[in-house]
Order: C-alpha cells, then sequence, then structure tokens
C-alpha cells in the first residue's frame, strides 16, 4: 500500500502434496481462477493452467496452520 491505495498484487496458487509438502506459484489471475469458494472438480484445470514448472517448496509456518492437514 502506498498512500492509501493498492502499489502492487500478486496472485499465488498455493498447493499441499500428499506428503504434506507445501508448494506456492505465482499466477496470472483470469476466469480459470476466478471463484469464490474451492471446488475439487476445478483442481486438475487449475493445475493445467498454472503448469507443473516454477513452484517454490515452502517452508513450514509461512501461511495460516489452518489451511494445512491434520
Amino acid at each position: 500500500m502506498r498512500d492509501g491505495k493498492i502499489a502492487e498484487s500478486q496472485n499465488y496458487l498455493y498447493a499441499i502434496t500428499t506428503d504434506s509438502k507445501l508448494y506456492a506459484k505465482q499466477v496470472a489471475v483470469n476466469e480459470k481462477y476466478n471463484f469464490d469458494k474451492y471446488d475439487s472438480s476445478k483442481l486438475s484445470t487449475l493445475i493445467n493452467e498454472a503448469g507443473i514448472e516454477g513452484w517454490q517448496e515452502l517452508k513450514s509456518g509461512v501461511i495460516n496452520n489452518e489451511v494445512l492437514p491434520n
């Protein structure tokens, strides 16, 4: 924020693997990402749109633990 206005905006897609590793990738938002509620039927579309290259593994504690599986 600068002078009460958004100076820059970045959007990320987060993925948690079956072995509980957390990954993030910066994405350009378009209609394929534009939904308010998570819908598991759109998962493969989201991953395909983002692609398999460029994902960065995140260390634990960088996002709210409420989103991580138990």
